[in-house]
């Protein structure tokens, strides 16, 4: 079976203090897909890319990288081995 090349496992995320920003979120984006974060203002754009080269780290859930989780990846390997813009 393929392996995603990323993963968001029912994440869930909130800065202490404040509303949750992620709830359950779930998506598997796969080898070689373009996907495009669109959204207003606060809506866990930059919180998602930031979970996935391990900035921030999710508060329950799972965030995989190449069928990994960002907690068992040295964070310098693993923001040396993905990209985005």
């Amino acid at each position: 079976m393929p392996v995603s090349a990323i993963e968001f496992r029912d994440v869930t995320f909130a800065r202490p203090g404040r509303p949750r920003l992620l709830d359950h979120f779930s998506l598997a984006v796969e080898p070689g897909d373009v996907l495009a974060l669109v959204g207003r203002s606060g809506a866990g754009k930059t919180t998602l890319l930031k979970l996935v080269n391990r900035l921030l780290l999710p508060d329950a859930g799972a965030v995989l990288v190449q069928g990994r989780d960002t907690r068992e990846w040295d964070p310098i390997r693993l923001r040396r081995r993905i990209g985005y813009l």
